[in-house]
């Protein structure tokens, strides 16, 4: 018999026995895990306590990721960073 063509001899009962174990604590220790705040949490309570709403917000980053992209003539391939560095601007702005 070629190796592709071996059979595979079945698991044994105590073999899915642990295996169904090890599943079980792995899921038992995930769900004690807390999950980390979101950067969208992080950023509503930010914009709370600024008096600026999340759509104000949006629309001054909007706004200085568009004067960004002007200064380099719109050239392609910068969007994202020019949206990030505005974001980050805002933020300090609004801090």
């Amino acid at each position: 018999m070629s190796e592709s063509q071996q059979i595979t001899r079945p698991a044994s009962a105590a073999s899915v026995k642990n295996s169904a174990a090890r599943v079980a604590a792995e899921k038992a220790r995930l769900s004690k895990v807390q999950p980390k705040a979101s950067a969208k949490a992080k950023t509503v309570n930010r914009t709370r306590t600024s008096g600026v709403s999340a759509q104000e917000r949006y629309e001054m980053i909007a706004q200085a990721a568009y004067f960004r992209a002007a200064e380099r003539d719109f050239a392609p391939g910068h969007e994202t960073d020019d949206w990030v560095a505005a974001e980050k601007e805002i933020d300090r702005i609004l801090r």
